[in-house]
């Protein structure tokens, strides 16, 4: 290190020092929690819960970190809630210089110490208001207020509904904030409802319906959000999903910029399910490299966050070079012929199966058997490697035999999806022929018989364990990904807990609102379609697992066969859907899926009320948080 660095390192600790020991004067306290040791605060009050960011180089390094994505911002406009000591707003008020910088702090506690020294800057862009911008019960009104008052914030002509410029991200504004700040004015009755993911939920509709200070255009959120959130906002795997991690990712794109501790740990998993297969992670990283290249993104040294041990996998690269719903066909003849060859295995893999698995005289090669029929006839060999990684210790699978059979049932699975994109493919180029539906009738056939090999092999643990592997591989391969983690822009940085007053561990998340329109014209505006997109993921939430037709009928009477083929991704493979859309689980939806759905719904004259909808979704339709699995879902 240089000397020059050395005395930056030495002045940014200094400050650091006396930053921590005024918010320790202000809030009482220490700023140091210590296990196992008592130390008498200096007041009779505690901090409270709150947080606060202390550290100048976690600033520096998540500024230079995100500086290309920040450069269009700069000479913004900047919405800052609950700034507190006003460090990681001043470090970011200096880099993009904006023309205003609202601080919307309610605690009077911070203003002599922290904001009154901004305000008095000579030519200050600050400006400070006492009105909440993030409040449990009551905020909503108080961004009409200041968005109106030509003494806090530049007043802006409000823009027609049908402006386009309203659903395309507006860089004039950016929205700061920190949601770890309770009061007890702010503590919500109703203990199963978490104050910061609401807020976030509150923040993803408002992008939605162009709401508070999304109405003149989309605006770029960045949220200092407590840790334990994250297990909350991001599915690791296809069983995590819930109807409030769908309905973030409906609104906006969520990443996390920053955090102490990786997903991966802090989030181990949901009862029974087992952890997605490391392969699939590792892939998704290197895909998220090649994105941070092109976007010119570095992650320093120091902030590197390691998530996994670092260690050579042969998978990976199968991973990468794999096109699951790769197309091949190209005529009415070709795919004929493909589906006949697909029929043909079926009927070598059953014939197989019931010779090798119920043969006593065969007792002493069976696992040699198996394993040569595995290597001559697996095509998609990635399953070999997902089994052993995540199912290794089921006892019913220890077996070789019994392993190689779960291995060719999970290669004959995807090569039905892949038979089905090509169904697709050729069906699109060749409407007219008549030969489409007897194909797509023994393509139908060909899964049926699939899904009873399936469910003859092993219990139901271990199809329960297979299908989530299943789902995890396929929503890997679907375009765009299934989970938003695998299409994330950007790595997240590595943060130290002693970067925050208090010691309590937060992250920061990058929300940017995604230019979707659900509105249909002459028909429902934008509040009326997210309302309905809200209540329509509560509905088909509350059983994951079950399929799409179950559980739109459970909605209202012929809602499927009216409602799917307004969807066509529904059952098209390339787009992530099934041939038959019965066999399409709801937690493998995509987003356009679900887009298609509300607008169909919306257009549908036998759609139910709102009301109606709520009634049949009953309560306790996947909040933030909660675990929906429903059980099994034979693949």
């Amino acid at each position: 290190m240089s000397v020059s660095s050395a005395t930056r390192a030495l002045t940014s600790a200094a400050r650091k020092q006396t930053l921590t020991e005024l918010l320790t004067d202000t809030f009482g306290g220490t700023s140091v929690r210590r296990s196992g040791v008592k130390k008498k605060p200096l007041h009779d009050k505690r901090p409270g819960r709150r947080a606060e960011v202390v550290s100048e180089a976690l600033c520096d390094d998540v500024i230079n970190y995100l500086a290309p994505s920040l450069e269009p911002y700069k000479g913004c406009t900047i919405i800052d809630v609950h700034p507190g000591a006003c460090l990681w707003s001043s470090k970011l008020h200096q880099y993009l210089k904006p023309k205003h910088h609202l601080l919307m702090e309610p605690d009077n506690r911070y203003y002599e110490p922290f904001i009154k020294p901004l305000l008095e800057t000579p030519g200050s862009a600050y400006r400070h208001t006492l009105l909440t911008g993030a409040h449990a019960n009551a905020y909503w009104d108080n961004y009409r207020q200041v968005l109106d008052d030509s003494s806090l914030m530049p007043v802006r002509p409000q823009l027609d509904v049908d402006d386009p410029r309203v659903r395309q991200i507006d860089t004039s504004m950016l929205f700061i904030g920190n949601l770890w700040r309770h009061y007890e004015s702010l503590r919500l009755q109703a203990g199963n409802v978490k104050y910061e993911p609401l807020i976030l939920q509150h923040m993803t509709y408002a992008a939605l319906t162009n709401e508070i200070f999304q109405r003149n255009g989309l605006v770029r959120m960045l949220w200092w959000v407590p840790e334990k959130c994250k297990q909350i906002v991001f599915s690791e795997h296809v069983r995590a999903r819930t109807s409030y991690t769908v309905g973030l990712t409906m609104g906006t794109s969520v990443n996390e910029v920053a955090g102490v501790t990786p997903l991966e740990k802090i989030y181990p998993g949901r009862g029974k399910m087992p952890k997605r297969d490391e392969s699939l992670d590792a892939a998704a990283s290197l895909t998220v490299a090649e994105r941070m290249a092109d976007l010119g993104m570095q992650v320093p040294p120091a902030r590197q966050m390691f998530t996994s041990p670092d260690k050579p996998d042969s998978n990976v690269k199968r991973i990468m070079g794999r096109d699951l719903r790769r197309v091949y066909c190209y005529s009415i003849d070709a795919l004929g012929d493909a589906v006949a060859n697909l029929e043909s295995y079926v009927e070598i893999f059953t014939n197989f199966t019931a010779r090798i698995y119920k043969d006593s005289k065969l007792a002493d090669t069976k696992n040699e058997l198996a394993r040569q029929f595995a290597k001559e006839h697996v095509r998609y060999d990635e399953c070999f490697a997902s089994l052993e990684n995540r199912v290794s210790s089921r006892n019913a699978l220890l077996t070789p035999m019994y392993k190689y059979r779960a291995v060719l049932l999970m290669d004959l699975h995807l090569r039905q999806i892949n038979m089905e994109a090509n169904f697709s493919a050729v069906a699109e180029r060749y409407p007219e022929s008549s030969r489409l539906a007897g194909l797509r009738k023994r393509v139908i056939s060909t899964d049926k018989r699939s899904q009873a090999l399936f469910a003859a092999s092993h219990d139901i643990d271990v199809r329960r364990t297979l299908s989530t592997l299943l789902d995890d591989i396929t929503s890997f391969h679907t375009s765009p990904q299934v989970i938003p983690r695998d299409v994330r822009p950007y790595e997240p940085l590595q943060i130290h807990a002693d970067e925050f007053w208090p010691n309590y561990n937060l992250m920061l998340l990058d929300l940017v609102p995604k230019t979707r329109d659900l509105a249909v014209p002459e028909v429902a505006d934008r509040k009326e379609a997210a309302k309905v997109c809200q209540e329509l993921l509560k509905h088909v939430y509350l059983t994951p697992a079950q399929d799409v037709v179950v559980c739109l009928d459970r909605l209202a009477p012929n809602a499927a066969k009216d409602l799917i083929p307004m969807v066509p991704a529904i059952t098209d493979a390339r787009r992530g859907g099934r041939l038959d859309p019965g066999r399409l689980s709801v937690r493998m939806m995509t987003e356009e899926m679900i887009e298609g759905l509300v607008k169909a719904f919306l257009e549908w004259p036998f759609r139910p009320s709102n009301v109606e909808m709520a009634l049949a979704g009953g309560e306790g339709t996947g909040g933030p948080g909660k675990s929906e699995d429903d059980g099994d879902n034979d693949t």
